[in-house]
């Protein structure tokens, strides 16, 4: 554990990381100056029309008509950061909307769409259990909405069953969004629309993860640049509030689910094959400098 977090401090004092940190910290709203904000903005008739003619080649006809706490994800999951976005989303007052991405491709270096294909759950303080749903061939590449699970369950259902089991009657709250990204991304500045949806109908709540190779340099040549746009063509920033603490953003724990979910997911992968289980090493970051144990199944 001395290791790693000698190696954590190693990451967080390279220039380049600290360089896009401060960059990436531009991008945040507090939460209590986001909802000052949101709340003018709503009533700023200019501003709310000057993002409708901008939407209209493109209507977001998955927005309702009440400002939203927004989450997006590929697929939602009901992990600890799933979590602290519902209890954040629901001490503002705001209605809770997750968007997912359904239609993206599956790779396997990206480590939100690793974990919805290699669970894990904390089934006791520090102690992670892995569960193996799929196949270890034959997932780059393909659709997440398409991916099966080795019973046969899509991996859209068996994620959105354990949701439901976890927040009941939350399905009402999610919404598939992946036909307008598609059509944003083939006729115009997809980022600049997705960042669109945050001026004034509700708030994001996200982290850009600056120790994250992938994530910094997503950040720097997308979101940043993406950003800059919006606020030249709308005069304010989308409203992005940080949703995990700095110090723990990098934690594979939040990836994590709660062990009651363990045995739900285990009678899910179980419907059809009661033979699929098998006992493997697992490799994963400890969430905490304290002892971490982790196992698969």
């Amino acid at each position: 554990m001395l290791f790693r977090a000698v190696e954590m401090n190693a990451k967080t004092l390279d220039p380049e990381i600290v360089e896009v940190r401060k960059a990436i910290d531009t991008l945040y709203t507090p939460l209590g100056k986001a909802l000052e904000l949101l709340c003018q903005r709503r009533g700023d008739e200019k501003l709310r029309t000057a993002v409708a003619d901008f939407h209209r080649a493109y209507p977001p006809d998955f927005l309702p008509d009440v400002p939203c706490a927004f989450w997006t994800r590929h697929i939602s999951t009901p992990n600890r950061e799933f979590e602290l976005f519902v209890s954040t989303a629901s001490a503002t007052g705001l209605r809770p909307l997750c968007l997912e991405y359904t239609e993206d491709i599956f790779v396997v270096q990206n480590r939100d769409k690793y974990r919805l294909c290699r669970p894990f759950f904390e089934v006791r303080p520090h102690h992670f259990r892995g569960l193996s749903i799929m196949g270890a061939t034959g997932l780059h590449g393909q659709r997440l909405c398409d991916l099966r699970l080795m019973n046969g369950m899509p991996l859209l259902e068996f994620h959105h069953a354990l949701l439901g089991c976890a927040f009941p009657d939350f399905d009402k709250h999610l919404r598939d969004y992946s036909r307008w990204l598609t059509t944003a991304r083939r006729n115009g500045d997809f980022y600049l629309h997705y960042l669109a949806l945050f001026i004034c109908d509700g708030i994001l709540f996200e982290n850009f993860i600056a120790t994250d190779p992938e994530e910094r340099r997503f950040a720097r040549e997308r979101m940043l640049p993406s950003v800059g746009k919006a606020l030249e063509n709308f005069g304010v920033k989308p409203l992005i509030v940080q949703l995990l603490p700095s110090e723990t953003e990098h934690d594979e724990h939040w990836r994590s689910h709660s062990g009651a979910l363990h045995p739900v997911a285990l009678n899910l992968v179980q419907k059809q094959n009661r033979n699929m289980q098998q006992l493997a090493s697992c490799h994963f970051p400890a969430a905490t400098q304290k002892e971490t144990r982790y196992e698969m199944l």
